[in-house]
């Protein structure tokens, strides 16, 4: 996904399915996203970066090609968790919050958050963990638990059947 802010605070996002994301074409994407937002590539003050986890190439790709453009524009490039990328929407409300996106086949990737108004506090790293551990550990929840991200569809379905958790 791109996403860009202005100084206004308004709030421009391009997303798009994996299947139809190509990093390859990074660039060009970016450039019709800022030509979509009317916004020169030359007029940007900061470049963020999810820095994983996820894929290994599309983060090289994607950082490299980021890194060059904040070069050549002398402007700061910031990178943050893309676990805490998720939760972020959800810091507004008091929540125990499991942030999950897809790992190497039958794994995903993972941490734990509380988020209270306004705030959210990782309380642990991110993690790897087969479907099956991550089945039978958020079975043993004792508090309602919020399952955000991409969680695959054969854990998705698992998990909704946990009492406490909600996907």
């Amino acid at each position: 996904s791109l996403g860009l802010l202005g100084e206004d605070g308004q709030c421009f996002e391009l997303i798009k399915p994996v299947s139809h994301w190509d990093v390859e074409n990074l660039m060009d994407a970016l450039n019709m996203f800022l030509d979509e937002c009317q916004c020169p590539l030359s007029s940007l003050t900061q470049i963020s970066i999810a820095l994983g986890p996820g894929s290994y190439t599309s983060l090289r790709l994607s950082l490299t090609t980021l890194k060059t453009i904040g070069q050549v524009l002398n402007i700061p490039l910031v990178g943050y968790s893309t676990l805490e990328a998720i939760v972020y929407p959800f810091r507004h409300q008091s929540s125990v919050i499991y942030a999950i996106t897809p790992g190497k086949r039958l794994d995903v990737n993972a941490a734990l958050f509380t988020t209270k108004i306004g705030t959210m506090t990782r309380q642990s790293n991110a993690i790897v963990w087969s479907f099956e551990t991550c089945r039978k550990t958020l079975a043993l929840c004792e508090e309602p638990l919020l399952v955000v991200g991409q969680c695959p569809l054969a854990l998705k379905v698992d998990l909704e059947k946990l009492p406490l958790c909600h996907v």
